[in-house]
């Protein structure tokens, strides 16, 4: 697989991350990792980029494999697409690695922002709806019915 430097940007962020934690969370961070370049491969993101970059991200994805997401876009599409992410269909099962999942997307946002990787001209109202979409996502994964 192709990487890029915001591969390596995630790969440094999650390292980062599990270096604070024990072995048992540090395991789910690599599963929620994991998760995210499969989404990034994978989704379909039509509603949250528009059906002309969706189109063309597909395209890539045909023609150059994995990692296609991030040769074409940036982090600024990412935090507009991580809402997304913590969809109850992306969420990864049980609820442990479900906050996980959510709980690394929030600190991914902030720590983008902090570290001057986003447009905040671009990227600002973006984030806020990010953090209302992980706030509801949070709200869900709290409830009694996730196993």
């Amino acid at each position: 697989m192709e990487r890029t430097p915001q591969h390596l940007v995630l790969n440094v962020f999650v390292a980062m991350a599990q270096e604070s934690v024990n072995d048992v969370t540090a395991a789910r961070y690599a599963r929620v990792h994991r998760q995210l370049l499969r989404f990034l491969d994978e989704a379909d993101f039509a509603l949250c980029l528009g059906t002309g970059v969706a189109m063309l991200l597909e395209a890539e994805r045909e023609l150059g494999g994995p990692g296609a997401f991030f040769r074409l876009l940036g982090f600024d599409e990412l935090v507009c697409c991580l809402p997304e992410f913590v969809a109850e269909s992306w969420l990864l099962p049980g609820r442990p690695d479900a906050s996980s999942q959510i709980d690394l997307s929030e600190r991914l946002m902030r720590w983008l922002r902090l570290h001057g990787y986003l447009d905040m001209g671009l990227s600002g109202c973006i984030l806020w709806d990010a953090e209302e979409a992980m706030a509801r996502a949070r709200r869900r994964a709290e409830t009694p019915d996730l196993p």
